[in-house]
């Protein structure tokens, strides 16, 4: 009886759903007094360093601003859960639980929150979020136009939180089943084992038969404590100091890739964060993220020259938000500066990030630098258009350019970009309030490459969307890209 308990509450980390109420009996068996209550609902989800298509009503509960004041914001009252632990005899599934590295890492936060409970005997503020997507992916050969096999994706996202007085707690698990030709690639298994996050390895290959490949990844599980003034947070997060749409030069500690479509909430890494807020327009942060290992071979569990230790301070001049940041980023000292304002009536960002070898290499050039410049505006019909600008000044001019592998391969600030120039153009236009089209183009003129993507959107009910979009590659004769053809998907997703 005490494993159907533990499974109710893994029920909450593989499938997104938290039970009514748990057995009594059946709990006490298992060495455990719980009760579970829901209240409340749920509507869309926000998720952080995201803007939102249809902002929070103003009045909502928990962002009367408008704005999402917390890393997962509901559009309706968020659903608060009322819960009480008393562990006693769990030791046996302690030992069961590490036979498995998955299941050890659910335990671990698990556990945390079950000593947190037992020890304070008060009502905690629990949410449960994320959502549901399937997507065939088709892709059509540029010569003749005939079409592969689908290669199908089943993504399953859970983002949960624990709030109890100044701390919390937050996890999220990305769980995605593949299918199709794709996965017979040795390099699509070898890619989704690596943990890009940090050096801690939470990405797990949990099945892998044929055409079929279960994958399980934690990208998030963070302690933060808030005070009045200062915030400190340690634990895999997000630490985002970008600050344009696409390009980040600034985004030191965790950049994403730009073709990477099913991936919104964007990696994390393993870091402690402080934050000083100084007024409400200025603040001072310091971060420190250790190196993950380039080798598996190498010794320790980290590596100090991979790692990233660096600070901000930011503040308002003239209604001008400014940063400026410095710090050790591989092995490389860096500087560098941003803002973000207004230029007439376009918005106006910047991002520069200098960067130096600490030990000179004898075939490179010893520093380079990054910079990047958004252009932005809003019309009255709704339409809004962005144009950025991106030079990347590369240490290595022979590093690998944009290829089908290299593609969802997350960049470094020290490299933001595939070539040395970049120009990306993106328009995004609401048809009615269920209705939206995207459209992306991307220039390397290094490289003499092309992209477009077009994208529709549909809402067809409170919490399910319909996103049908294509990514187009346009390369010269030789480029690997050739091979990839044209992509094209249809994303369901179903919110909760």
């Amino acid at each position: 009886m005490h494993r159907a308990v533990i499974k109710k509450f893994f029920s909450v980390f593989l499938f997104g759903r938290v039970p009514r109420r748990l057995p009594y009996r059946a709990a006490a068996r298992a060495g455990l007094s719980a009760h579970i209550r829901l209240a409340g609902g749920g509507g869309t989800s926000y998720l952080p360093n995201q803007e939102a298509v249809n902002p929070p009503p103003q009045g909502c509960v928990v962002c009367p601003s408008g704005q999402p004041a917390s890393p997962w914001c509901h559009s309706a009252p968020p659903a608060a859960a009322h819960i009480r632990f008393y562990p006693s005899r769990a030791a046996h599934f302690v030992r069961r639980a590490l036979n498995s590295p998955t299941r050890a890492i659910r335990l671990a936060l698990l556990w945390a929150v079950l000593l947190l409970f037992s020890t304070t005997h008060i009502q905690a503020q629990f949410r449960a979020q994320g959502y549901l997507r399937y997507f065939p992916f088709l892709t059509i050969d540029r010569t003749d136009l005939s079409t592969s096999p689908l290669n199908h994706t089943l993504h399953q996202r859970l983002n949960l939180s624990y709030h109890h007085g100044s701390f919390s707690l937050y996890a999220g698990q990305r769980t995605r089943l593949f299918s199709g030709p794709n996965v017979a690639n040795p390099f699509f298994k070898a890619f989704l084992q690596t943990d890009l996050n940090g050096p801690i390895d939470a990405s797990f290959v949990l099945l892998h038969r044929g055409n079929y490949l279960l994958h399980t990844i934690t990208d998030r599980l963070y302690l933060d404590y808030k005070a009045e003034s200062w915030q400190i947070s340690i634990g895999r997060q997000r630490i985002n100091w970008g600050i344009n749409p696409a390009t980040n030069p600034q985004d030191l500690f965790n950049n994403y890739s730009f073709f990477d479509f099913d991936y919104q909430e964007r990696p994390g890494a393993d870091a402690l964060r402080f934050q000083r807020f100084l007024s409400p327009t200025s603040r001072f942060e310091i971060a420190f993220a250790p190196g993950r290992k380039r080798l598996s071979t190498d010794p320790g569990w980290w590596q100090p020259s991979n790692s990233v230790a660096a600070a901000l301070y930011s503040f308002n001049v003239s209604g001008y938000d400014l940063q400026f940041t410095a710090g050790y980023f591989r092995h490389r000292w860096h500087g560098g500066f941003g803002w973000a304002g207004a230029l007439w009536k376009l918005g106006f960002k910047g991002e520069f990030s200098y960067f130096r070898d600490i030990e000179p290499q004898p075939t490179l050039p010893p520093s380079n630098y990054t910079a990047t410049i958004s252009l932005d505006y809003g019309f009255g019909s709704g339409l809004f258009c962005t144009l950025e600008a991106t030079y990347n000044r590369r240490q290595n001019p022979l590093a690998g350019g944009l290829n089908p592998l290299t593609a969802l391969i997350p960049r470094r600030a020290d490299d933001v970009a595939f070539s040395e120039w970049q120009i990306l153009a993106v328009a995004a236009y609401p048809i009615s309030p269920v209705q939206s089209v995207n459209f992306s183009a991307m220039w390397l003129p290094d490289e003499r490459i092309w992209f477009a993507g077009p994208s529709y959107t549909y809402s067809v009910w409170q919490n399910i969307d319909i996103n049908f979009l294509a990514q187009l590659f346009f390369a010269p004769s030789g480029s690997p890209l050739n091979a990839n053809g044209y992509n094209l998907a249809l994303l369901a997703t179903w919110s909760f």
